[in-house]
């Protein structure tokens, strides 16, 4: 009894460790099939990079967005000049309905509300065109107003056009009804209102640091034939008026509208300053017309390579997709594969080890006699 007892004991010995170094070689072929999948699964993975059409949509794309940022602050600089333009002509055509209102049956008190209308709509003017400036670099832009020197002289513009290499040159033309004081000395005195006055500049532009206020500075007389002027009260400035840009005065000028002649004066030159605008607003009109086209071209083909880009991201995903799909099921074919073959080996060990504990003993009286 004691030696079957003794090779029982190292059956079961040598049946549990088959069954651990079992154990142990499914373990490790469980990893082995696992890192294989994933390195199959990272070869076969679908890499946008390598997608032609993406890579060529992207890069058509940096192009045209490079060549956008080029000429956005130029667009903005033409923009504005012509916006600018539409507000001079606008308020042009209201100054002239408002002084076709007036007549010789107009009281006092018409003309003074029609003269401090025209004066806001005057003011207007000055201030759209000075302000449509746009800052390209270091500077600030503007095609037609922010003069500089006693020429009226703009700024110009020279900017690309197409990503082909074309060019588009645009010369300033001022829109404003400023204008300068020629004294006889040949200095020249512009409005300045940072100022509050009239400030004197030589003939070559440069400030001379004098400057006449405007508190308590009257309009004594002026001959709008010859620009003969000239101020008093608080200080004193004489010499000949100068216009600028579209050749507009303030209502002081007219007479404030006291009579029908300064009337038709002041309609007269509004109809002079719509001629101009038009002249002056038509290049520069068209060349913005032009360049904003070619802009929002530029926008839309951007917006299209956007959905190019989009649709070529969305295939890879769903190639990627469906490479994964197929790699998930062969992952499972293989799990209840080694699922199979552990329960197939665990049932021989199973059987092995029954056989190792001998025969049991019969039942009823056999067994009580030893059988």
């Amino acid at each position: 009894m004691a030696s079957g007892s003794s090779i029982n004991d190292l059956v079961q010995i040598r049946l549990n460790a088959g069954q651990t170094n079992l154990a142990d070689s499914l373990v490790l072929i469980t990893q082995q099939v696992v890192a294989r999948v994933q390195e199959e699964r990272a070869d076969k993975r679908v890499l946008i990079d390598d997608d032609l059409q993406w890579v060529e949509a992207h890069r058509e794309k940096s192009k045209l967005v490079s060549f956008k940022a080029r000429i956005s602050d130029n667009v903005s600089a033409l923009t504005k000049a012509s916006n600018a333009l539409d507000w001079v002509e606008s308020n042009l055509n209201e100054m002239k309905t408002l002084l076709q209102g007036l007549s010789d049956s107009s009281t006092t008190e018409e003309r003074a509300a029609a003269a401090e209308e025209f004066d806001e709509l005057y003011e207007d003017i000055n201030s759209r065109v000075n302000n449509a400036h746009q800052r390209i670099g270091y500077q600030n832009v503007n095609l037609i107003g922010n003069t500089h020197g006693p020429n009226w002289t703009t700024d110009n513009l020279y900017t690309p056009s197409s990503m082909s290499g074309g060019y588009l040159s645009v010369e300033g033309q001022y829109a404003g009804a400023e204008f300068v004081i020629e004294d006889a000395d040949g200095d020249y005195w512009r409005i300045e209102e940072t100022k509050n006055g009239f400030v004197e500049y030589d003939s070559s532009g440069a400030a001379t640091g004098n400057v006449v206020s405007l508190d308590g500075l009257t309009l004594d007389s002026y001959d709008s034939s010859t620009g003969a002027v000239t101020y008093s009260g608080s200080d004193s400035l004489s010499g000949t008026l100068q216009r600028g840009g579209i050749e507009l005065l303030s209502s002081e000028y007219y007479s404030d509208f006291a009579d029908q002649t300064s009337i038709d004066e002041a309609i007269d030159d509004i109809d002079s300053a719509l001629t101009a605008i038009s002249q002056k607003g038509a290049i520069i009109k068209g060349q913005a017309s032009l360049i904003e086209g070619n802009f929002d071209l530029l926008a839309e083909k951007i917006a299209h390579l956007d959905g190019e880009i989009q649709n070529r991201v969305a295939v890879t995903t769903q190639e990627n997709a469906e490479l994964q799909r197929a790699t998930n099921v062969k992952i499972g074919l293989i799990v209840n594969n080694l699922n199979l073959t552990t329960a197939a080996n665990t049932g021989l060990i199973e059987n092995m080890l029954a056989l190792t504990e001998g025969v049991p003993s019969a039942g009823g009286i056999f067994g009580l006699m030893g059988y």
